[in-house]
């Protein structure tokens, strides 16, 4: 979960994975439930959907499970399902969610429920209904100074963000009163903040003669140009390119390159 809220979502499945014996064993019914779940939302993060169904098809037993154990699963699949598009059935999930995460005063995972619904109206072409979602995640946050909720949630909920603290900027008036300009101004910094460390991150990952591949991969350039354009071996090349698509986390060069503009590298 540490690793999840710093961002480095390769670390916490690295670790999950270290103890997957442990959460397959029914002695720690409660604890395989909650790591297979953080397993789900983070294995959804990264785009791998095909482990995650069979992580939620196979690993989790929903049926058996406690009421906040069935909180962070629910929030999970959930996730899992707004990466399908289904989105009536994400929402379904969540407003069932909502209830019961309020009752319970379960005031972080609620914060998360609320910007996944955010997430499952944008996807619904519903804007007025993902802003006030984010609205109410904001109101619920504010007090404790949660940031990083919002923050790992990436650049859907940031600009929705950023477009509450405009109108924030003109009017305060309904939905918005209650809003703090200052805790705003703390999210989109935040926001920020993690793209750039982000870009920092991945350049301090990739060597030199790597980004220098990386560059020339981009320019759409074949192994054998890379090999005349650096001077060095054909060889050489297939093992940068190897260990570019590793750190970035790319299936082919098309996925590095837009990898590394996304992230500022290039």
């Amino acid at each position: 979960e540490s690793y999840y809220k710093l961002g480095q979502i390769n670390n916490a499945l690295n670790t999950l994975e270290g103890l997957e014996d442990i959460l397959g064993k029914n002695v720690a019914q409660w604890l395989s439930v909650l790591g297979y779940s953080l397993k789900g939302k983070l294995l959804v993060l990264k785009g791998d959907i095909r482990n995650a169904e069979i992580l939620f098809t196979q690993k989790i037993r929903q049926d058996k499970n406690h009421a906040f154990e069935k909180y962070f699963c629910n929030i999970s699949f959930a996730r899992y399902l707004l990466a399908q598009h289904k989105n009536k059935e994400a929402l379904s999930i969540l407003k069932e969610l909502s209830i019961g995460l309020k009752r319970d005063n379960a005031i972080e995972l609620l914060i998360e429920v609320e910007l996944l619904k955010s997430k499952a109206y944008s996807l619904s072409n519903l804007k007025a209904e993902a802003l006030d979602a984010v609205i109410r995640a904001i109101q619920f946050a504010q007090s404790e100074n949660f940031v990083r909720t919002f923050v790992c949630e990436g650049e859907e909920v940031e600009k929705l963000i950023t477009e509450i603290a405009k109108e924030k900027l003109i009017r305060s008036s309904g939905s918005l009163n209650g809003l703090s300009k200052d805790y705003l101004s703390k999210l989109t910094t935040a926001f920020e903040l993690e793209k750039k460390q982000v870009k920092m991150d991945f350049a301090e990952d990739l060597s030199s003669r790597e980004i220098e591949v990386l560059k020339l991969l981009s320019n759409k350039l074949s192994n054998n140009e890379i090999s005349e354009n650096l001077y060095i071996s054909l060889s050489t090349v297939k093992t940068h390119i190897s260990h570019i698509l590793s750190k970035l986390g790319a299936k082919n060069r098309q996925e590095a390159s837009e990898i590394a503009i996304e992230k500022g590298i290039l």
